[in-house]
């Protein structure tokens, strides 16, 4: 009894250990996972702290320091000498603007600002603009990860909001399609956090998580929308929505399990993206259908030539049959000389769930989603229709694919927000069809990890 006890509260201690406990806990976010190197530097002076809390070292505006597993003498060594990981294994070197090293420390490593923001070197990750040198709210962590380095960006939520919802929409767009990017951008991070646990951090900067530009991403427009629903968040039956979204949904959501496989769930249903009644197509199409389908609709709230190009919601790529061979390769796939692409099953708004992929040497099934338009050299969606032009021989030479909007197609359509937005719909009309059945709540927390409605 007693053992069990000191059990529960050892497991009690672990947690308040390794997840934040008080309300509205700083969100962990990494900017570089399993580094070697990490560089940063600051816009006024800021200093690094040792895990006890010492500063060991002040720079000064500007300068460029570097934390290393690498020790004092090893940069020049020969490959087969440079040790795989420092010894002692906690000692990291941070080295100066001349070079030299200033001082060996314990992780983590806290940086933090004495006046201005903090600068992140190197972390350009998924963002459009790929500015490799960005500044960032809150303060930097070297944490480590899995024998390697993570830079974790301490920050707020709000002030995180401000990063992601410039990244992730274009600030020209309308502000109601904005205040939906940041309500369902807030609910998403708070659905997803400790998504990176073994790296250290809640969540990455990168489209695997939300993009997130930090400070030199912000815009005044985003953040109004940010501050204006400050706190305000996606709810289901009294839960955190998974608030997911993409670019252009081309005139049809989908449903989340027929991308991910996950377990249905009733407000990620895939819908026509049309105004009331707008809609010629019965959705699930035929392959005849379907392919009248991809040859216009310019009706659907997603078509917005003035807001976004025409080729994101209908799209043609022509490939040849040795390019599709060597990208298909890559994705580990090998069936000799391609003859032929089948699609075997689609989910409801076209997208394929299993393509058949045949050779001379045999054939492969491909699926999900994302795996298809990564194999076939990075489609826009696998919401598209294949048409071969045969060489000599009848063997295919080349590959057409027509195609309709650009990434998963589940949940929110953003041009879609945009086409809402412009005729005359809030933000709250605007997440109310995309996440059918839901309600928004400006109740919300963060503890030990979790969102917890009160």
């Amino acid at each position: 009894m007693v053992r069990s006890v000191m059990l529960a509260l050892g497991f009690v201690l672990l947690l308040s250990l390794t997840l934040p406990a008080a309300p509205n806990a700083p969100l962990r976010i990494g900017l570089l996972l399993r580094q070697d190197n990490i560089q940063v530097s600051g816009e006024g002076r800021c200093c690094f702290l040792n895990p006890t809390g010492k500063r060991i070292a002040l720079a000064q505006p500007g300068e460029v320091w570097q934390v290393s597993l690498i020790p004092p003498g090893v940069w020049s060594a020969p490959p087969d000498k440079v040790p795989l990981k420092p010894q002692p294994e906690d000692e990291v070197y941070l080295y100066g603007p001349d070079g030299r090293v200033a001082a060996s420390s314990a992780l983590p490593l806290v940086v933090k600002p004495l006046e201005g923001r903090l600068v992140a070197h190197g972390v350009a990750a998924d963002h459009w603009d790929k500015q490799s040198v960005r500044t960032y709210r809150g303060h930097f962590e070297i944490c480590r990860a899995s024998h390697k380095m993570s830079l974790i960006n301490l920050v707020d939520l709000e002030s995180y909001l401000k990063g992601v919802v410039p990244s992730e929409m274009s600030v020209t767009y309308p502000l109601e399609a904005l205040k939906a990017q940041a309500v369902a951008a807030r609910t998403e991070c708070l659905s997803c956090l400790r998504r990176h646990l073994v790296d250290g951090a809640d969540m990455c900067n990168t489209q695997h998580c939300q993009v997130y530009g930090g400070a030199s991403s912000e815009d005044p427009r985003t953040n109004e929308a940010v501050t204006a629903t400050a706190g305000q968040v996606v709810t289901y039956n009294g839960g955190l929505a998974r608030c997911v979204y993409s670019a252009v949904c081309g005139g049809h959501t989908e449903n989340c399990e027929d991308v991910w496989g996950t377990e249905p769930l009733p407000y990620l249903r895939g819908q026509p993206d049309f105004p009331a009644g707008g809609c010629e197509f019965a959705f699930p199409l035929d392959e005849a259908e379907l392919s009248r389908y991809l040859s216009g609709t310019p009706g659907a709230t997603c078509y917005q030539p003035a807001w976004s190009k025409p080729e994101y919601f209908r799209w043609q790529v022509e490939k040849t049959r040795a390019e599709l061979e060597q990208t298909l390769a890559a994705a580990g796939i090998k069936v000799g000389t391609l003859l032929g692409l089948e699609p075997i099953s689609r989910g409801v708004s076209g997208r394929i769930k299993s393509l058949r992929v045949r050779g001379t040497a045999g054939e492969v099934m491909i699926g999900p989603e994302l795996a298809i338009r990564k194999a076939l050299g990075s489609l826009r969606s696998s919401n598209f229709i294949v048409t071969v032009t045969p060489g000599a021989g009848g063997t295919p030479e080349r590959f057409t694919f027509t195609g309709a909007g650009w990434g998963h197609g589940v949940g929110m359509c953003q041009v879609g927000a945009v086409g809402m937005a412009a005729a005359g719909a809030d933000y709250r009309q605007i997440l109310g069809f995309y996440f059918p059945g839901t309600s928004i709540s400006d109740r919300w927390r963060i503890a030990r990890g979790r969102w917890q409605g009160e």
